[in-house]
């Protein structure tokens, strides 16, 4: 995406830099300087961006993934202690976590916006697209989902 952004400024910037040079022998003087201006402006908008991405240091990953990772869904929550967090919820879609951050938009597609970003949870290494809850009785029943599924397919321990 970023090399196509780039071509494009330097492709548009020739093109309209040669329509304001035949401007300008067309007797078109005034007409010519504009158009040579801004494709020679789009040109080096190409050419600074391509300087910005040989100058660029990689980046570090945005999180690090927890030493130990829990595996099993968070505690069902008190409805009281529910009663504090504001709604709409996301959570996590693995182990129910309220607390899933924000991946810095890896991953995200085109029209999901800030909120539908790739998310990355702390606490089971999930990541992904956040689920959300616009009542905190639908969460809640999603926990206790996550809890019947998971004692569900649980292996018997023999003993």
């Amino acid at each position: 995406m970023n090399r196509a952004v780039t071509i494009f400024f330097y492709a548009t910037g020739a093109a309209i830099a040669a329509l304001g040079i035949l401007a300008i022998f067309s007797g078109q003087l005034v007409i010519g300087l504009v158009l040579a201006g801004l494709g020679g402006a789009d040109v080096w908008t190409g050419w600074r961006r391509d300087k910005q991405k040989k100058d660029a240091k990689p980046t570090a990953p945005t999180h690090a993934p927890a030493p130990h990772l829990e595996k099993e869904p968070v505690a069902v929550p008190d409805p009281r202690a529910l009663a504090t967090i504001p709604e709409p919820l996301n959570v996590c879609a693995d182990c129910g976590f309220l607390a899933i951050r924000s991946g810095r938009g890896q991953g995200s597609y085109a029209g999901g916006g800030a909120l539908l970003s790739a998310c990355y949870c702390p606490r089971c290494g999930y990541q992904g697209i956040p689920l959300r809850f616009d009542h905190r009785e639908d969460y809640r029943a999603f926990v206790q989902e996550l809890h019947t599924q998971r004692a569900a397919h649980a292996i018997p321990t023999q003993e």
